[in-house]
């Protein structure tokens, strides 16, 4: 009990910033620039309806997208997120960068230099599970003609999410800004 105890408040002590005012609006302008980064047909679909600040996502960053899940899925999705399995500026990260670096400098014929990172390493994987989320719903979203019909999709998703899939396609776009950093990053001589 005491082991658990003292995880839960290392856990809060550490995230404390995340849930500040200014935290949580960084998390959510994190959030803003993957979808910008990762899908910019939506993104501008979000702008051109007036909610690309995307403020609704507070409340999935917040409550670790407890509404969407059933509660056995949000335990899972809480460990998950707090596992820091998948975070940008980990080893997994760093892993996938690393290859493709790689591989890229070999189908370049090692014509190409890498210019410096351009990975912004604070995007932690919940954001990349509001990204997907996101895009699971892309086309009902898109069809969506102002905001209250968007609000009233996402309101829609209570407990209708698939855990698993969601965070296959998480897990998907992590790989996939991953690769997008390191091309990003080459300069061709």
């Amino acid at each position: 009990m005491t082991f658990w105890r003292g995880f839960f408040m290392f856990y809060l002590t550490s995230i404390a910033n995340e849930f500040s005012s200014n935290g949580m609006v960084a998390k959510i302008a994190s959030v803003k620039q993957l979808v910008l980064e990762l899908d910019l047909e939506l993104y501008s679909h979000l702008k051109k309806q007036d909610i690309a600040d995307l403020t609704f996502c507070h409340r999935w960053l917040l409550l670790g997208f407890h509404r969407e899940l059933t509660i056995n899925d949000s335990v899972c999705c809480f460990e998950k997120i707090t596992s820091h399995h998948l975070e940008l500026n980990g080893m997994e990260g760093e892993k996938e960068r690393e290859l493709l670096r790689k591989q890229t400098f070999k189908i370049d014929g090692g014509s190409a230099r890498m210019s410096g990172p351009t990975v912004k390493q604070d995007f932690a994987f919940d954001l990349f599970l509001c990204v997907a989320l996101l895009t699971s719903i892309r086309e009902r979203l898109l069809l969506c003609a102002d905001e209250a019909d968007i609000f009233t999709t996402l309101q829609s998703l209570s407990h209708k999410i698939n855990l698993d899939g969601m965070m296959n396609a998480a897990k998907d776009l992590f790989y996939q800004y991953c690769k997008k950093s390191v091309h990003d990053s080459f300069i061709l001589l």
